[in-house]
């Protein structure tokens, strides 16, 4: 077996319903971004609590997409990364529509600018272009305009954006059975151990050297500053299983606040039936010396 097949590759398909999901969620995502866009508007408080609800309307866009991928079955990854791409846009077109509108017709002189003129991307850029010479707001005396607020929105737009498009990439790439055709269940955290070798842990684990595992031993919880965790895929019919292995660094700023990053040691390892309830011993062990 080459190293390729050694490792979980979506199969590239999707099911059809996606597209039905897809637009079902556009009214959903519609509705997020004309609440944040009113509550932006008409908010006198600028700075944190902007950025909370930039990343809240975020979270939802990934959320929706989430869903609308792992319902819809989704296998292909330029096509989740189509799809995840095409939510955040809309999101993100949506919010500057109702915000310009509402922005258009607050107070009592208000402008007559229909709401389909916004709908229409000529005429809002135009609207774009206008806010952005004049400022949409101002914060401890200054108004951003110009380049400094072209960067804040740019900033606006990676978050509504990247966001769903990253969870889209991280759906397509789950471990599905084409057998049963589902997706693998999820056992998040198996075990933790140490920090582990990117090149040591491949080499042990495609020869299916699970003691090497337990020459490493657990950690104690709560867990280091850095160790790594070790998750499970499996799915009904067991003719799919895969291990991954995810390297955790935990930091805390200045505020006492923990920054937690994870990067991939190993990512999906597929294992024969057969050999599951060997790995999952090792697991046992390991979970029970914690």
């Amino acid at each position: 077996m080459t190293t390729h097949h050694r490792y979980y590759q979506p199969s590239g398909r999707v099911s059809p319903r996606v597209l039905l999901l897809g637009v079902l969620a556009l009214p959903a995502l519609a509705l997020a971004a004309t609440l944040y866009s009113y509550v932006t508007l008409y908010l006198p408080i600028i700075g944190l609590v902007t950025v909370i609800l930039t990343v809240a309307l975020g979270f939802g866009s990934a959320l929706a997409t989430n869903l609308v991928l792992h319902h819809g079955k989704v296998r292909s990854r330029w096509f989740a990364a189509l799809v995840s791409l095409g939510l955040g846009l809309f999101t993100t077109w949506f919010m500057w529509v109702t915000w310009g509108y509402a922005a258009l017709h607050r107070g009592d002189g208000g402008s007559d600018v229909p709401f389909i003129a916004l709908v229409w991307p000529p005429g809002l850029w135009q609207l774009i272009n206008a806010v952005n010479e004049t400022g949409a707001w101002s914060f401890k005396g200054a108004t951003p305009t110009g380049g400094v607020l072209w960067v804040m929105w740019a900033i606006e737009a990676a978050i509504l954006i990247g966001f769903p498009l990253v969870t889209g990439l991280s759906v397509a790439n789950e471990p599905y059975c084409e057998h049963c055709d589902t997706w693998c269940g999820h056992a998040k955290a198996l075990f933790i151990t140490p920090p582990v070798e990117r090149a040591e842990t491949a080499e042990h684990l495609e020869r299916l050297d699970f003691g090497w595992l337990s020459t490493m031993g657990s950690v104690s919880r709560p867990p280091p500053p850095r160790f790594t965790r070790w998750d499970l895929y499996e799915c009904g019919c067991r003719a799919t299983n895969a291990v991954s292995a995810v390297g955790i660094e935990v930091k805390v700023d200045d505020k006492g606040e923990a920054q937690v990053t994870e990067s991939p040691v190993l990512s999906g390892l597929l294992l024969a039936p057969d050999v599951v309830p060997a790995f999952r011993a090792i697991a046992q062990q390991l979970a029970a010396q914690a």
